[in-house]
């Protein structure tokens, strides 16, 4: 009735998919997950088996009538359910319900009427009580497989070539987590790789140094590396020290400098360790925490001038 829609106004003609429909009874056995569904408006309570046929766009009596065919096969497969006891010692122990397949060795066998179903907990039904109901539709959890990529999210061949710039990251991509995935690890990947690949974009297009996979990781040989090291142009300390804010922070770390402003807000043990040392030598503080093969993994902009470095020693 157009009564009833109104107060439960997420009807079951609107969504696509089936209804759950359970008895109060039902629902107190797995209480935790009901009452979040409900909280989430993703069921809703009914007083009445009425209410439930008027919220589905059923006939009260056609829906009463599948509740009759239910509870007549309920009734049959419970009497197949049997609890069988042994005697030891002159004690009887029991040993819990076992079913009569009917010489159906599948595992677990399969139940009387049209889907198969076994055990009927919570039976007969009560057409009388109060019910919760909602819809089920069908939902894409996770995609497995897909590209392979390298630590830098560029795309890696069958024969392993790393394409540098075809890069992939999410459920595009495959291999992580192997046949099954980690709970929880669907939307980190996505945010993980998401911001390698962004990172790596940026620092193409403006030059501007970020956090980035260290050059092994990216396929690049480790001559490039040191090539590239070398050629690093020199920085002296008064240039450094223009370098000393939030938005704008360079470090000098072992005869290195490093423009750490994208990682300022990432350092695990916050901004401020490396706030203290922008726009200044920080070789000793760095030192006192960290081993230097952590620095592998940041790319220097240039060498700190030999007269302005503190003692390495």
């Amino acid at each position: 009735s157009r009564e009833s829609r109104e107060s439960h106004p997420t009807s079951a003609e609107e969504k696509p998919g089936f209804i759950i429909l359970l008895t109060e009874a039902m629902a107190s056995q797995a209480k935790k997950h009901t009452d979040h569904y409900l909280s989430k408006k993703l069921m809703t309570r009914f007083e009445s088996l009425q209410a439930v046929a008027d919220w589905a766009g059923l006939e009260a009596s056609v829906l009463g009538e599948h509740i009759r065919q239910y509870n007549a096969i309920a009734e049959k497969n419970n009497k197949m359910t049997t609890t069988t006891t042994t005697t030891t010692m002159g004690k009887e122990e029991k040993k819990g319900e076992q079913r009569d397949n009917g010489g159906d060795d599948r595992g677990g066998g399969r139940g009387e009427g049209p889907y198969g179903k076994m055990y009927f907990h919570n039976t007969p039904i009560d057409t009388q009580g109060g019910f919760l109901a909602g819809v089920v539709v069908p939902a894409i959890h996770y995609t497995m497989g897909g590209l392979k990529i390298a630590p830098n999210a560029s795309v890696v061949t069958k024969d392993g070539h790393v394409l540098e710039w075809l890069v992939a990251g999410g459920e595009v991509s495959g291999g992580m987590h192997g046949k099954n995935r980690l709970g929880g690890n669907a939307l980190t990947e996505c945010v993980v790789f998401g911001r390698v690949i962004g990172k790596r974009v940026v620092k193409a297009m403006t030059g501007a140094n970020t956090f980035t996979p260290k050059a092994a990781d990216r396929g690049a040989s480790p001559s490039g590396g040191e090539a590239k090291a070398s050629a690093l142009r020199k920085i002296s300390m008064e240039e450094l020290q223009q370098h000393a804010k939030h938005d704008d922070c360079w470090v000098a770390l072992h005869g290195k400098v490093y423009d750490l402003t994208d990682f300022v807000d990432e350092h695990p043990a916050g901004p401020e360790a490396i706030l203290q040392n922008a726009g200044a030598d920080g070789t000793a503080e760095f030192e006192a925490i960290h081993s230097q093969s952590i620095l592998d993994d940041f790319d220097a902009i240039g060498e700190l001038l030999t007269a302005d470095r503190h003692n390495d020693a």
